[in-house]
């Protein structure tokens, strides 16, 4: 018989069932992706990964993917909302990846287990080539971390530059880059089953594409804005070889299938995310 697993204020959170329990809950289709609200098969049953519900103290059941995708959206909206009003390019790059962490719970929250882990790896490459070319223009400038210090770098580094142009476009979505698609995957789900938290995500995007491009036009167009922007040069090849190879996965990790490798792991067998 199934146990219960954990709970609060009396309210049922889930419930840890028999692996022959399991095994049918998997194979009748309820679980997505992992997760889910539906109420699985037999008296109290459920799993570490049954996502059930909780009780308020009026007692209705709220669901608690439902309070997971809600934390995830206004997570990433409000980090996205801070990283406008930052002038530091690493804080832009560090709010910059808070507020995607939260579009990835955001779509965990939407039983998008497989869009999360998609953005989850996209992610992976155009921000470790951000942050990587935000170490090559501050190595340049002389550990100067203003943006409003920088300027007129777009000649004197063209191979930060590029390689961090590729990154912007990825991390804004732009197609054919690997952003666009699990964004796309992300923004989907959203819309299939609450349009609000699709246009917090839509948001979201808007305000990615806008931080990113003031942090690109500030630091490589215009004049240089100190000396030590005015002085700068290319970083050696130590530095640029490891932009230009993570050029490639984020340009083109959208399309070389890692979707439909995440979402086979993850249901084809209990041996992916479903597995204790």
């Amino acid at each position: 018989n199934g146990e219960p697993a954990c709970g609060a204020n009396g309210g049922t959170i889930g419930f840890r069932m028999s692996p022959e329990q399991a095994d049918a809950w998997h194979e009748a289709g309820v679980a997505n992706g992992g997760t889910t609200c539906e109420d699985p098969p037999g008296p109290r049953a459920g799993s570490p990964y049954y996502l059930a519900y909780l009780r308020d103290p009026a007692g209705n059941k709220m669901c608690a993917l439902d309070i997971i995708a809600w934390i995830g959206g206004f997570t990433s909206l409000l980090a996205a909302l801070i990283a406008v009003q930052q002038n530091d390019i690493k804080r832009i790059l560090a709010y910059s990846t808070l507020s995607q962490l939260g579009y990835m719970v955001m779509a965990v929250g939407l039983s998008g287990t497989s869009p999360a882990m998609y953005h989850l790896t996209t992610h992976a490459f155009f921000k470790a080539l951000l942050f990587l070319g935000a170490g090559s223009v501050i190595h340049a400038v002389h550990h100067q971390q203003d943006i409003w210090r920088m300027g007129g770098l777009k000649e004197k580094m063209p191979v930060t530059f590029w390689t961090f142009l590729a990154g912007t476009l990825a991390l804004a979505g732009v197609w054919p880059l690997s952003g666009f698609f699990s964004k796309d995957e992300i923004l989907a789900q959203a819309w299939s089953q609450k349009p609000l938290l699709f246009a917090v995500a839509v948001a979201v995007a808007v305000l990615t594409t806008f931080y990113m491009f003031r942090l690109v036009f500030v630091v490589f167009y215009g004049k240089a804005r100190s000396d030590e922007a005015g002085h700068a040069h290319e970083s050696p090849r130590v530095m640029t070889l490891p932009l230009v190879a993570l050029t490639a996965p984020a340009v083109l990790g959208g399309v070389i299938g890692i979707d439909r490798w995440i979402a086979h792991d993850s249901h084809g067998s209990h041996g992916g995310l479903l597995e204790s």
